[in-house]
């Protein structure tokens, strides 16, 4: 099992929940820090909302911030707590992030916080880099992907070129197939696969 990068996210609010879905697998949330007294001792995103001076009593390897207060909270960090400018990263300042990938956990979290029931499907799989995802964050849910595995048809090419809907063209996402989609796969068994 990988070891995960533990991480304190400095802002318990808007900013905060966004990093926090932005968070690829590689990190681990330990905490939220904030400047704000009445946030602080709570919990948000089930996760204990400290001050800034307890940071350095967390065992940690970064803090992201994530309000639009980047500089003056960096400086904070850094001057009066004296944190390593390398354990920081600045939210909006970063492109550690993946939006997609955020959006899908929102979603997710939503979907089975609500109790929606039901199957999820990705239409176009390709390589199977998205769906991947998508398996993990649905691990009970059947996944149906859909692709034809070999590429784009070309009578689906002449269609959308006609319609001036795409500038596809034959060749374009041939190199997958079934086998490597479905080795990327976490709950592989959850998986239904259909061709063509």
């Amino acid at each position: 099992m990988i070891d995960k990068a533990k991480v304190v996210i400095f802002g318990a609010g808007d900013g905060g929940l966004r990093v926090h879905y932005l968070l690829s697998d590689e990190f681990e949330v330990i905490a939220f820090a904030d400047n704000d007294v009445s946030k602080q001792g709570s919990k948000f995103l089930s996760k204990p909302v400290v001050a800034p001076n307890e940071i350095c009593k967390l065992v940690f390897d970064y803090v992201i911030i994530a309000n639009i207060h980047g500089e003056s909270v960096y400086k904070q960090l850094t001057e009066e707590l004296s944190i390593e400018k390398g354990k920081i990263i600045d939210y909006f300042m970063s492109l550690k992030f993946d939006t997609r990938l955020a959006l899908l956990r929102q979603i997710a979290d939503e979907i089975n916080e609500c109790g929606v029931k039901g199957s999820v499907a990705e239409l176009g799989v390709f390589k199977g880099e998205f769906s991947k995802y998508i398996n993990r964050v649905f691990p009970e849910r059947q996944l149906y992907l859909f692709d034809t595995f070999s590429g784009f048809d070309q009578k689906d090419i002449d269609n959308e070129n006609k319609g001036d809907f795409s500038n596809s063209v034959a060749g374009e996402f041939c190199n997958s197939d079934v086998d490597l989609v479905l080795n990327k796969m976490m709950y592989k068994e959850n998986c239904i696969v259909k061709k063509g």
